[in-house]
């Protein structure tokens, strides 16, 4: 509860500090410091005008068309730079257009990014749709929804991209990694059939990955699910809106430091930084995917003829006409066999139209809420107890692989 309170307390500090951002920023419209301090809904520097000094931006829409002999830094709605900056650019926003040419490094985050003009050193952008047009100096860091590149990179390519369309050139490595597919506009119909299948094994594979490097955990989890139902659907309610909250405040935090740093001139750090937390940031985003997608599924079924099989006096008993426990390595076939059939019975329920979606949100936060309690009851036992060394009413713990 103590580590819940910090990253509350963090978020709420974080907030204030935006708001004061962009309180401040209503609160003084029109150029601020000499002219390098500008706020406003809309700002436009003309045609024609030559800036001899870096600028500062904050607010609505950002429109250059002059000549920028400085740094541009901008958090805007919309930025459009059309002229020339000899320096370098840092902006973040919803749409970030870049027709101009930029003599520095150019480092973006928006939800939809161009670079049409052409940028003499380093590239590091980040959005929802990023599209380079022109000429890159030196190399590109990515991070993408979709990415396209038909422009000319000098150095490096590296990053990630859920779509690549690549019709340009990098004349150094291209180590940019996608996640998704290439051809996404290509791809054919949706198959509910093959879609199930495919989910199907692919929480199976996972099932068994957790099976053999933390046995215990998948136990641990599908019997709090089994015997706790109710709060485990809160927990899980709990801890996808925690995961988000994170992932926002990771951004929040990048772009803080973003400014901060670009501003003190600190750039390997900067690139470092931003790499770095997007890494994290995607990280988190990872976890709660795989396990709301797919180890949920293995958890709540694997809990689901658990149950059933207790109430039929199945669970945790000798095959038929034995007098005796069974062997380990029947149990594993019977814990197999369970698992199996409780993923069959998920996906197929999840699979069913209209009612499928919401069964599968049931049971992703049936999984979260699972893993959660899992992970926390330990902690909140006395020392040198161990609750999962004592069976439960389900079958013997699961012990596959090197202890959990």
């Amino acid at each position: 509860m103590r580590s819940t309170r910090r990253i509350v307390g963090a978020a709420l500090g974080l907030s204030g500090l935006l708001a004061l951002l962009t309180i401040g920023g209503a609160l003084a419209q029109g150029p601020q410091l000499g002219g390098k301090l500008l706020t406003g809904s809309q700002i436009t520097i003309p045609a024609g005008t030559t800036v001899d000094h870096d600028i500062y931006v904050f607010g609505g829409t950002l429109i250059s068309n002059g000549t920028i002999n400085g740094d541009i830094v901008a958090a805007a709605g919309t930025t459009k730079v059309n002229g020339p900056v000899h320096g370098d650019v840092l902006a973040a926003g919803g749409t970030i257009t870049i027709d101009g040419p930029v003599t520095g490094d150019l480092r973006i985050a928006g939800g939809q990014v161009v670079i049409a003009g052409n940028v003499s050193d380093d590239v590091l952008a980040a959005g929802g749709e990023i599209a380079i047009e022109g000429h890159v100096g030196q190399d590109v860091i990515v991070s993408a929804g979709r990415l396209t590149l038909s422009g000319s990179v000098a150095g490096s390519a590296v990053g990630s991209t859920g779509t690549y369309a690549k019709t340009g050139s990098v004349a150094g490595t291209d180590s940019v990694v996608v996640t998704g597919d290439r051809a996404a506009a290509l791809a054919p119909a949706a198959n509910p059939v093959l879609d199930a299948i495919r989910q199907f094994v692919t929480v199976i594979v996972i099932a068994l990955l957790l099976l053999w490097v933390a046995p215990r955990s998948l136990r641990a989890s599908e019997t709090e699910v089994r015997e706790h139902p109710l709060p485990a659907l809160g927990w899980g309610i709990a801890v996808a809106i925690g995961d988000l909250v994170l992932v926002v405040v990771g951004f929040i935090v990048m772009f803080l430091l973003a400014v901060a740093l670009g501003l003190l001139g600190f750039d390997s750090l900067l690139a470092i930084v931003l790499f770095g937390g997007f890494v994290a940031v995607s990280g988190a985003a990872l976890a709660l995917i795989v396990a709301a997608g797919f180890l949920a599924d293995a958890i709540v079924g694997l809990a689901l003829v658990r149950a059933i099989a207790g109430r039929v006096g199945q669970a945790g008993r000798s095959p038929v006409g034995s007098g005796e426990p069974a062997a380990p390595s029947r149990d594993r076939v019977f814990e197999l066999g369970l698992l199996t059939v409780g993923v069959a019975i998920v996906v197929l329920l999840t699979s069913v139209p209209v009612i499928g979606p919401w069964l599968k949100l049931a049971v992703s936060f049936l999984g979260l809420g699972g893993l959660w309690l899992a992970w926390r009851r330990p902690r909140q036992t006395a020392p040198g107890v161990r609750p999962t060394d004592t069976p439960t009413e389900g079958g013997p713990p699961l012990t596959w692989g090197r202890p959990g």
